[in-house]
């Protein structure tokens, strides 16, 4: 029976059961959504067969304890899928999504943007720490070829190995900001540009369906990267007198239902949860950023003195210095005069220069998996920590290592 009522439940119904037990406000916190939109889910979830009751806590739960099982069958392990299954977990997919961004999204535009309370913090001869961040990709799973049964050992990258490596990351630049203020720098901002790609939806390529995490869904795998950056942020406010996270999509989060805003992307639910979450929790020192325009991000350190130009680059050519890609190049850095850029999506690092100005390929946290393997793209997982001065826009660059197999 109980098996029955689940299957009658729709995509957002199944991520509110997947959170319980939980009080409704916490409800709304951790899903991004009014209280009025968390009793509707939960009076509906009734209605459809599944009993939910409430202890003296006031958290709802379901009697006897269960957690419903994924709705969608995600392996660890190639195999062979039809063109119906395919096509069965995108639709899934995309209608969960779906969803979730008009629920969200109405609620965002309700409580408004975050923006800091008296702007962001500038002490002439400060300095700012830039920690971008992309290429996170919660839900991948890849497998450690050296070994007998790849799929049954120790993964080289999961979801709890990103964790780690994010957490690494940021204390790595807590590190350099103790470093900076000991020689005598006050550090104004901790600006945190995110560029992408933080989570992997299984609608967008059909071959991704087969190296994702058992279990990682995209609503978990929201919910994991919600963590994560919402601890880190809070821990940035609680020690900079400034936090500004530019914010821009990548592609492995698109997704096409209908009925949902242009270049609808599971990266900007994934904003709109921390803003929210930043807002629920009084930061009134976080300033995030938001583009408009559909292929990059602009944003300022050192209190507009520079100006930084983000993109996710799935469009933009690995190779800057063959002429078409320099060309383009060139026509950003004259059309926007930013400072200096950074670029994702290749999970490689370098530094080329426009016109003398800095463009900057950002690595991954995620170990080499077979795509990159089949491009011959053998990268490392690497970090990467930035320091902006009044006198130079990137006067410092510190990388983060990890090790290569867990």
């Amino acid at each position: 029976m109980k098996n029955t009522a689940y299957a009658k439940l729709t995509p957002r119904q199944l991520d509110v059961l997947a959170e319980l037990p939980k009080t409704v406000p916490a409800l709304a916190l951790s899903l991004g959504i009014t209280e009025s939109t968390v009793y509707d889910h939960l009076s509906d979830i009734e209605k459809r067969g599944v009993h939910l009751a409430q202890n003296d806590a006031g958290e709802y739960y379901e009697p006897g304890g269960g957690r419903v099982e994924n709705d969608v069958i995600n392996v660890s392990a190639p195999v062979r899928t039809t063109a119906a299954q395919k096509a069965a977990v995108s639709r899934k997919t995309k209608a969960f999504l779906a969803e979730l961004e008009h629920e969200i999204r109405a609620y965002r535009q309700e409580v408004g943007p975050v923006i800091a309370d008296g702007g962001v913090t500038y002490t002439p001869g400060g300095m700012d720490i830039i920690v971008p961040c992309s290429d996170d990709h919660y839900g991948d799973l890849v497998a450690d070829p050296t070994q007998p049964n790849p799929y049954e050992s120790q993964p080289l990258f999961d979801a709890e190995i990103a964790s780690e490596r994010i957490h690494a990351k940021f204390d790595h630049a807590h590190q350099v900001a103790d470093a900076r203020e000991a020689m005598g720098h006050t550090i104004d901002a901790f600006v945190v540009p995110m560029l992408g790609d933080h989570v992997t939806n299984e609608a967008i390529y059909e071959q991704q369906k087969w190296h994702l995490e058992p279990r990682m869904h995209i609503r978990e795998q929201l919910k994991v990267a919600t963590d994560v950056y919402t601890y880190e942020i809070a821990r940035a406010s609680a020690r900079f007198p400034s936090v500004v996270v530019p914010c821009f999509h990548g592609n492995h989060g698109e997704f096409r239902q209908g009925g949902q805003s242009h270049h609808a992307n599971a990266d900007d639910l994934l904003y709109d949860r921390l803003e929210l979450a930043v807002q629920a929790m009084g930061l009134e020192n976080v300033t995030f950023i938001r583009s408009d325009i559909d292929d990059h991000i602009l944003f300022t350190t050192r209190n507009g003195k520079w100006t930084g130009f983000g993109v996710h680059g799935e469009d933009v050519p690995y190779h800057i210095g063959t002429k078409s890609p320099l060309q383009w190049w060139q026509a950003q850095v004259n059309r926007w005069d930013f400072d200096f850029a950074f670029r994702c999506h290749y999970h490689e690092s370098k530094e080329e220069r426009v016109n003398g100005v800095p463009v900057h390929l950002l690595p991954s946290i995620k170990d080499t998996g077979e795509y990159e393997a089949k491009l011959g793209i053998y990268g490392v997982p690497l970090g990467v920590v930035f320091g902006s001065t009044d006198e130079q826009p990137l006067a410092f660059k510190e990388w983060v290592s990890y090790p290569v197999s867990a």
